[in-house]
């Protein structure tokens, strides 16, 4: 079973062009029930897993802020 984009992950500020009054891929994005992980930095190694065919898995641990509709999180990624 395919079960699409969940998490879009990003090395820059934003998703969307900045600054924007509008911010339509965070509404696509956020409409279709995915998680956005913006500010990323280190990827170089996983895109030359991901060249190499090797099999990535990413955890985004966020902090638990009451309220609020986004936090910071530690990204760690597994290889292999």
């Amino acid at each position: 079973m395919d079960a699409g984009i969940r998490t879009v992950g990003i090395d820059a500020l934003s998703v969307d062009a900045t600054p924007a009054d509008d911010l339509p891929a965070h509404r696509i994005l956020c409409g279709a029930h995915a998680v956005i992980a913006e500010n990323l930095t280190g990827l170089d190694p996983l895109l030359d897993a991901q060249t190499a065919g090797e099999p990535i898995e990413v955890s985004l641990l966020p902090l638990r802020l009451p309220a609020a509709d986004g936090a910071p999180v530690r990204a760690v990624a597994r290889v292999g």
